[in-house]
């Protein structure tokens, strides 16, 4: 399950609609929205002809979100719920 991407042509961040689900908790929605808007400040790069998009300045940047790894546990552990609901 995508739960947010991020459309370079149109500069544009979906965030699948699962995730409006009033048990869903805000931070988790923000990570996503915050992980979707990361790749909006640092676009794909090429690696020995490999597209990169979670580069190590990407991972940096992204493990200063305060409430990452409570966000991405949440997910691990509810995603069988937000796949029912989607």
């Amino acid at each position: 399950m995508q739960l947010g991407s991020f459309h370079q042509e149109q500069d544009l961040v979906r965030i699948h609609p699962a995730l409006d689900r009033p048990w869903v908790p805000r931070f988790v929605l923000e990570s996503v929205i915050y992980h979707e808007m990361l790749h909006a400040a640092l676009p794909p790069v090429r690696d020995g002809g490999r597209r990169r998009v979670h580069t190590p300045e990407f991972k940096r940047r992204e493990r200063l979100f305060p409430q990452l790894a409570a966000a991405q546990r949440w997910i691990r552990e509810n995603l069988g719920r937000l796949v029912e609901t989607a």
